[in-house]
């Protein structure tokens, strides 16, 4: 008579209470038997794969493309879809997969394999970025493990007491983190715990495992067969001391932010998806360690999954913690060390979500395995033809994900949840958040690319709304004011009739409204411009000398970011500004004109000079050519320091200020040429040409225009 600890095929729980357990997969034709329900394994039909290697020759080769996912902001993975591809496609690890095609018919229905499960679960890219799930333990209870089979054989492996030997328990962790020259599963860089489950105390045993190796996740691809999640079933498994013991290392592995996976049910019209998948309907505290998962089969364009079909039962009242992944697989046997064969189920779908933790494990350090949980919901696939909203779940503060009774949350989708999730934000020391979205810095025109090149390789982190944290380019924060384009300034020029090129000062008082106040040619400037922060006064003095005129000026202003950098949504600083400009008359209505300037904010120092010559009746009467160069305004000295986050060495997060220099490294220079001309009464045509060097204080950078129009006078 079988005691009451044991849980094999018929087991005795109480006096009057019995269950079964089965393994939760489906073999075609071709399949080995499984679990204890399975029968007698059938050794014909396991599939042996060529022992192919990979293009260096080893054998057991993961990708080496190096990963980026901790350390460089990622919006997409474009620079990574043609690795991705051609793993999918010409890697036979991989391509393996493709051999499963064809049509099938499991429970009297019908279905149609066309895809790889690999691509379906956006696995290819995480692998394509270096992501194997090194450093992340995955346990798993099954019905036993051949641990020699050669994808397994290479990786850290801890076996509970008497684990067996078994196809489907092999199978399973294959998919999880296998890895060999002939096939490769979701974390093949992953470590592994296997237990048996035929006992309560082999699989309390693998529960306590995971928990003291901090497992990312605990893998049941097994049900309490015909027990669903109401109280009398409840009672049936864990109204009893070894049951109870059972749950507690469930509870104590959850509890301590472990994630526990089950699969549901295989029958397609089940109406519940069985007691340990719905098991935080009777213990709510259990949901944010727990998820259930079904099988389904995606029809896919490229990477995109359009439509599905179940081959499971549904999510039904585990909806808001399942997830849905293609469950059929060609893996590892317990036949050989050299075995596989091709199975679907629930069974080979759990892992695939397993191995998928692992993977976020590696890529978010500073995440715990739960908080991957909510990465792996709010990520899941649910735009696909035939998933139907039923409901949606706030998965943190503001964030809410949408599910269906039928598939959950979607299907799991790693290179989604490897990427940012609602939008990423930066933290200051004093608790605000600065949208990704939106320029950190604002380089005023007078700094040009010194902010961008003071936080070039500087490495700060932002976090998404699920709280991942991703690692920006400094540079890529910042943002450079432009400056006025070409055409502007050359109509400015037309304004002033192409007269001595003054520079005022503060420069953005240029245009401002003048006010002549002495007849001995004072002027005070003033400027309030429209829908800007910056505004100012200014005073010149005009002295007419025997060779010319001579103007003297000074300012004060208040400087809204126009110049100076704006940190942090903070600008404004009061400029100290002062000038000097000359013309001289150097005959046959020849003027050569100068000027320079120079103002000061803090400890930051500007300046600015320019040149013209301007003559009359060059080639025609009433015509005028000036020919000019301008260093326009341009931060001389200074510097500022802003306080940002970045990744502490510890993983978490850190404040630091980092000083940046605002003198840009190159100085612009402008070339002008402008002509203009009488064409009738009151009406001229003007021509003007400018080509600049480091544009915008950016060394290298050129620009150029031309500017052909008419002048009318009234």
């Amino acid at each position: 008579m079988l005691s009451p600890d044991s849980l094999s095929s018929a087991t005795q729980l109480s006096n009057r209470n019995f269950l079964t357990i089965t393994s939760m997969c489906i073999f075609s034709a071709l399949l080995i038997g499984c679990g204890p329900e399975g029968g007698a394994t059938d050794t014909s039909s396991a599939v042996n794969l060529p022992s192919d290697t990979t293009d260096d020759g080893n054998a057991n080769t993961e990708p080496t493309l190096p990963n980026f996912l901790t350390r460089h902001f990622v919006e997409n993975f474009g620079d990574y879809a043609s690795s991705a591809r051609e793993l999918i496609d010409s890697d036979t690890r991989y391509t393996v997969q493709l051999n499963r095609e064809g049509t099938y018919s499991i429970g009297g229905k019908t279905y149609k394999v066309n895809d790889n499960p690999i691509r379906s679960a956006g696995v290819h890219y995480a692998h394509a970025a270096g992501l194997t799930g090194a450093g992340q333990t995955i346990a798993i209870s099954d019905v036993g493990f051949l641990s020699s089979h050669e994808t397994l054989a290479n990786k850290p492996i801890t076996l509970g007491k008497e684990p067996g030997v078994d196809d489907h328990g092999t199978q399973v962790a294959s998919i999880a983190a296998g890895s060999s020259s002939a096939m490769v599963g979701v974390a093949p860089g992953a470590s592994l715990i296997l237990g048996n489950y035929g006992t309560y105390r082999a699989t309390t045993e693998v529960a306590n495992l995971a928990r003291e190796a901090g497992a990312v996740a605990l893998n049941n691809s097994w049900v309490f067969v015909g027990l669903e999640a109401n109280q009398a079933d409840y009672n049936t498994v864990f109204d009893n001391s070894q049951g109870a013991e059972y749950l507690a290392a469930l509870k104590s592995y959850a509890g301590g932010g472990g994630v526990v996976l089950w699969a549901a049910s295989n029958e397609r019209n089940a109406t519940g998806v069985g007691i340990m998948a719905a098991l935080p309907k009777l213990e709510q505290t259990l949901e944010a360690g727990w998820l259930a998962v079904i099988n389904g089969l995606p029809t896919m364009v490229d990477d995109d999954i359009v439509s599905a079909t179940r081959i499971s039962g549904g999510c039904l009242e585990a909806a808001a913690w399942c997830l849905a992944a293609d469950g059929t697989w060609i893996g590892a046997q317990a036949t050989s060390d050299t075995a596989y064969g091709l199975g679907t189920g629930t069974s080979f779908a759990t892992p695939v979500v397993s191995g998928a933790l692992a993977l976020l494990g590696e890529a978010f350090p500073d995440l715990t395995p739960q908080q991957l949980r909510i990465r792996l919901l709010a990520s899941a696939d649910n735009t696909f033809v035939g998933f139907t909203k039923s409901g949606s779940v706030e998965l943190v503060t503001g964030f809410s994900h949408d599910i269906s009774t039928e598939w959950g949350h979607g299907f799991v989708d790693v290179a989604a949840a490897l990427m940012p999730i609602g939008g990423t934000t930066i933290a200051t020391a004093s608790g605000d958040l600065y949208p990704t979205s939106a320029p950190l810095i604002v380089a005023g025109t007078a700094s040009g690319d010194a902010v961008e090149a003071a936080l070039d390789g500087i490495l700060v982190l932002t976090r998404d709304a699920i709280g991942a944290g991703f690692e920006v380019e400094g540079r890529g924060l910042v943002a450079r004011r432009g400056g006025a384009p070409f055409h502007a300034e050359a109509l400015a020029r037309l304004g002033a009739g192409l007269g001595p090129n003054v520079t005022g000062w503060p420069s953005f008082l240029t245009g401002a409204l003048e006010f002549p106040t002495t007849p001995e040619g004072d002027t005070v400037s003033v400027a309030l411009p429209m829908g800007s922060e910056d505004f100012g006064i200014s005073v010149r003095r005009e002295l007419v000398v025997n060779w010319g005129t001579l103007g003297l000026s000074a300012g004060l202003a208040h400087d809204g970011g126009r110049l100076l950098p704006t940190l942090l949504g903070r600008a404004g600083a009061t400029l100290v500004s002062g000038g000097i400009d000359a013309s001289f008359d150097i005959g046959a209505g020849t003027t050569l004109a100068f000027s320079a300037g120079t103002a000061m904010a803090n400890d930051i120092s500007m300046g600015a000079t320019g040149v013209s010559l301007s003559s009359a009746d060059v080639f025609g009467r009433g015509d005028r050519m000036a020919f000019g160069f301008d260093l326009p305004t341009a931060i001389t000295r200074g510097t500022t320091t802003v306080n940002l986050p970045v990744r502490a060495a510890s993983g978490g997060s850190a404040f630091q200020d980092f000083e940046i220099g605002l003198a840009p490294a190159a100085r612009e220079m402008k070339f002008s040429v402008d002509y203009t001309a009488p064409l009738a009464r009151k009406v001229d045509g003007f021509l003007g040409l400018e080509v600049s060097h480091n544009r915008g204080h950016v060394a290298g950078e050129l620009g150029a225009s031309a500017i052909i129009g008419v002048v009318a006078r009234f």
